[in-house]
């Protein structure tokens, strides 16, 4: 490595996804110009493989502090795309009417008729419909649906203009976009009682830091071991499919959603269907068991869907942690160095908040309280 040159970025980020951009892009609002490093191509990752899902409740899967943060993302979001559309002069807005929880089964009709004693049902302006109130919104709904609960507040985008708008914004704001830039290590200096990130070694040469934010998905323990870290992040593979419906144009307006299963009407008349989840390691490649539990899962709601065209599948990886939450803000003994990973299958709805979070931080060293239950030093007691 010592023929490579040496460059200098008060702020490195590591990772081209989407919540780097963003991160970077929030940078920008402080006049901090940062040098993104991806080690493929922008939104390589679980980024450019998602759906859009911007739904706090489905996407948390459970109730409580995460859905806090989902909901404050997308209260944040509305801003976000604004700033995105005037400064890119590109097109791209929050899609669907809403999310439509559909109940298939006895337990779910139980489970959504005390949907009025959810902590969100109101934020979200949640309404109850009877099954024939619902297939009076959504005829091609199973005949067998039981009820449903419409969130009209819970959309979907596309994370690919998503990504191409906040690349570009990125760009104009200053910041500097390596791809295909693979980190290798990163070097520390040792105090008494700290470490700190010094230099980022790449495939294309060395980088000094002043500050260093790993934003590496599904890739990032290996960074977190060149630390001294541990960062427990696991691949979980997801697969989706788009179908073309036997009647077209379609007249699905929501999403729809059960079972962990989802219906998102997308571009082009298709329908995307999603998804099936494998921890299979760093295995990406589409199997015909993921596409035969979308095709079940989701039939059950809608069962026009077997009469569909299969167009297209593909998997990403979700970046898990062990309890499922993100790792986010400073490494408790790396004083320079900030993390932000693991958002599972959250990672399109935490976009804007996460940049937001931590580039505050980054800069201001305060702690947002949204994150204070998604700190790195919660996976180590001592480093």
């Amino acid at each position: 490595m010592s023929d490579f040159s040496v460059a200098t970025s008060d702020v490195l980020v590591i990772g081209g996804g989407l919540i780097g951009l963003s991160i970077a892009w929030h940078l920008a609002d402080y006049g901090i110009h940062a040098t993104v490093l991806e080690r493929g191509s922008i939104g390589s990752g679980a980024s450019g493989a998602a759906t859009g899902l911007l739904a706090p409740v489905t996407a948390s899967g459970r109730f409580g502090h995460m859905v806090d943060f989902g909901l404050e993302s997308l209260r944040y979001y509305s801003d976000f795309l604004s700033i995105l559309r005037e400064e890119t002069q590109l097109q791209i807005a929050l899609q669907t009417e809403g999310l439509l929880r559909v109940a298939i089964d006895k337990g779910a009709e139980s489970m959504l008729s005390k949907f009025d004693t959810w902590p969100h049902a109101k934020a979200l302006e949640m309404v109850r419909l009877t099954a024939s109130e619902a297939l009076s919104i959504a005829p091609y709904l199973s005949p067998e649906v039981r009820g449903a609960v419409i969130s009209p507040l819970e959309r979907q985008i596309n994370p690919r203009t998503l990504l191409a708008c906040l690349q570009k914004s990125c760009l104009m704001r200053g910041i500097t976009i390596l791809e295909n830039t693979k980190v290798l290590s990163i070097g520390v200096s040792r105090g008494s009682d700290s470490k700190r990130a010094t230099t980022v070694h790449t495939e294309n040469g060395n980088y000094s830091v002043g500050a260093l934010v790993i934003a590496t998905g599904a890739w990032s323990a290996d960074l977190g071991k060149s630390l001294g870290y541990p960062l427990p992040i696991s691949p979980n593979k997801g697969q989706v499919l788009t179908a073309l419906p036997a009647t077209t144009p379609h007249n699905v307006r929501f999403t729809v959603y059960a079972n962990h299963s989802y219906i998102i009407p997308g571009e082009d008349n298709a329908l995307i269907l999603g998804s099936a989840s494998a921890n299979c390691g760093f295995d990406a490649r589409p199997t015909l068991k993921g596409i035969t539990d979308i095709v079940a899962s989701t039939a059950q709601m809608m069962p026009g869907i077997l009469d569909a065209e299969l167009q297209h599948t593909w998997c990403g990886l979700r970046p898990a942690t062990p309890d499922y939450f993100p790792i986010l803000g400073r490494l408790q003994m790396c004083q320079n160095v900030f993390v932000a990973t693991g958002h599972y299958k959250n990672g399109i709805l935490l976009t804007p908040i996460t940049g937001k979070v931590i580039a505050s931080e980054i800069i201001s060293g305060d702690v947002s309280p949204l994150i204070t239950n998604y700190r790195p030093d919660r996976f180590s007691t001592s480093n």
